[in-house]
């Protein structure tokens, strides 16, 4: 887990004492908790990235970067429910026909409105060349899902929900729909965060006899078989 958090840290330009710290400090806390999830250590990543961390994080515990990450949440979505999207923030790009919806992100207002309700980097951002950031909207316009897309590639780089955990399983179906009718590219590890494994075609049988995931419970996007975790 160190490497992909100090990959995630260098993606958002993390200064040197936060790689220090992961080394460090979120090494010593892993040994003694094996089961902790990487949303967890991503979320308190985002925090020490941010403006809100102490000058000074080298001596910080794990727990006490926990609790600050915490509490910055609550006051970043303070922030977000005060800002609202206007007409030029958003561009549409899929309506579902209910309400809800997939929107790009189009200036840094609708970036941090997005980043201080899911409580995460994505309140950082500012208009890229390199990346696009899209939204999974309800019929309230509140975001339940974030996508960054980089513009070269068509790769989608994470897809996350709020506090860099997994989206709600009531949103999933149509997410699944709308990744399935795009060119975007989606990594297996970011099919995790939508509630899937993927499943190598070679072993599909195999792995439905093991787990017991039917038909009707493996989903195909982009060639690639994905099994609902059954767990969830």
């Amino acid at each position: 887990m160190i490497e992909s958090c100090l990959n995630y840290a260098s993606s958002l330009g993390a200064k040197s004492d936060v790689s220090e710290w992961l080394r460090l400090v979120l090494k010593k806390h892993l040994i003694k908790n094996p089961a902790t999830l990487m949303t967890e250590v991503e979320h308190i990543i985002d925090y020490l990235v941010s403006d809100a961390r102490p000058p000074r994080i080298r001596k910080m515990s794990f727990q006490q970067a926990k609790i600050s990450a915490h509490k910055w949440s609550l006051a970043q979505q303070k922030k977000g429910s005060k800002l609202e999207d206007d007409v030029d923030d958003l561009e549409v790009l899929h309506d579902f026909l209910d309400g809800t919806k997939i929107v790009k992100l189009k200036t840094k207002k609708a970036f941090q409105r997005e980043g201080f309700l899911m409580h995460h980097c994505v309140g950082g951002y500012s208009v890229s060349d390199s990346v696009d950031i899209y939204s999974y909207r309800d019929s309230k316009n509140m975001p339940h899902a974030t996508f960054e897309v980089q513009k070269n590639s068509g790769e989608m780089v994470q897809i996350k929900g709020k506090g860099n955990g997994p989206i709600h399983p009531k949103y999933i179906y149509k997410i699944l729909a709308f990744l399935d009718g795009i060119k975007f590219k989606i990594r297996p590890s970011d099919m995790k965060n939508l509630g899937y494994y993927h499943i190598e075609k070679d072993i599909l049988s195999i792995a439905k006899q093991i787990t017991g995931v039917r038909d009707g419970e493996i989903v195909v996007i982009h060639g690639e078989h994905y099994a609902v975790d059954l767990r969830r």
